[in-house]
């Protein structure tokens, strides 16, 4: 059990790693600033919007506008990939973002979706999910998230963000 444990941590940091990797994201003209000195201080991104890396969500998108701070979108990521402990995750998925504005987008990233889970994350209004390993390598899917997240969701991006390949 505790291999599983590590094994779903180890895979939700390295989707939570990949979206902080400065790199990529400032190679594409996603990123303005990063403190280096402070790893969960926010990414300063384009038109007022900031990314912040955290617990509960992992990563939220703000927007500040005339001194008011608005929370945009969430990205709440659980690795696990045991089907018998998957509604016990979507349950703290739940709590999550039951914290969030009704206007807010919630998205998930997750080890395994089960029938079931797809149901109630359907019934939730979590439309945007994503499997882990889909993300953890470069490849349309990554793109595909980058592009959902960046242009789509936060609009941050004037046109859709192209494969580094």
């Amino acid at each position: 059990m505790t291999n599983r444990l590590e094994d779903a941590r180890r895979r939700s940091a390295v989707i939570a790693e990949r979206v902080r990797q400065r790199t990529d994201l400032e190679l594409r003209g996603i990123i303005e600033s990063f403190d280096e000195e402070l790893t969960f201080a926010p990414f300063a991104l384009p038109g007022g919007y900031s990314m912040r890396y955290g617990s509960e969500p992992d990563i939220q998108f703000q927007l500040t506008a005339n001194d008011e701070t608005s929370l945009v979108a969430t990205i709440e990521i659980k690795g696990g990939k045991d089907a018998a402990g998957a509604l016990e995750r979507l349950r703290a998925v739940q709590k999550s973002f039951e914290e969030t504005p009704p206007n807010c987008v919630n998205m998930l990233i997750a080890g395994i979706i089960t029938p079931e889970m797809a149901l109630r994350l359907d019934t939730m209004g979590v439309g945007r999910r994503y499997l882990l390993d889909d993300l953890v390598r470069d490849g349309e899917p990554w793109v595909g998230f980058l592009n959902e997240v960046f242009h789509h969701t936060v609009r941050i991006t004037p046109s859709v963000i192209e494969s580094a390949e």
